[in-house]
């Protein structure tokens, strides 16, 4: 009784809130989702941690993620949730913080081609490098609110990149799990 009474303690331990919290946004999206989109064969899922936000003295934002190797075509897809409820603002704050970072205007500065298009609290671009532009680095991103919820989905490879309708419809069906 001993060995199960202990046993049953350190898979409380393990089983952590943190934990289960951050794979929480691996749930998300499927692997079938991800290769169907991206044609490629997707890894095991890794949470990531992520530090929280406060938005104001009195409510700090959680933030977790989640990251899927792709193979053929090799890349990497990466989800950020932005758990909410959220106001209009903060998703505003959200597209205007994706529309405007330090490697989307490094990609802007080298001369990438840019597709980009707004949705209801939502943007979408891709990325496309010149070709002399080594290595090469195609990023596809959308960020935006669904269900009151922040999220963000990007993904980079350098081969493929992803339709701007591919990954909105990524955060799409991410953004319907998410409560």
């Amino acid at each position: 009784m001993f060995l199960f009474s202990l046993s049953m303690m350190l898979v409380m331990a393990f089983a952590s809130p943190i934990a289960a919290e951050q794979s929480a946004a691996c749930s998300l999206l499927t692997s079938s989702e991800i290769e169907a989109a991206t044609g490629g064969h997707v890894s095991a899922a890794e949470p990531m941690q992520l530090d929280d936000i406060a938005t104001d003295p009195e409510r700090v934002m959680k933030v977790i993620g989640c990251m899927w190797g792709v193979a053929s075509p090799t890349g990497q897809l990466t989800m950020t949730w932005f758990q909410g409820p959220l106001t209009d603002e903060e998703i505003a704050q959200l597209i205007k913080a994706n529309k405007r970072n330090t490697d989307i205007d490094d990609m802007r500065t080298a001369n990438y081609r840019e597709e980009a298009k707004e949705f209801p609290n939502a943007w979408c671009s891709i990325f496309i490098p010149s070709a002399s532009e080594k290595p090469h680095l195609l990023l596809s991103t959308c960020a935006g609110g669904v269900n009151r919820q922040g999220l963000s989905i990007t993904f980079s490879s350098q081969t493929t990149s992803l339709t701007i309708d591919q990954v909105k419809a990524l955060l799409d069906k991410a953004g319907e799990r998410a409560h």
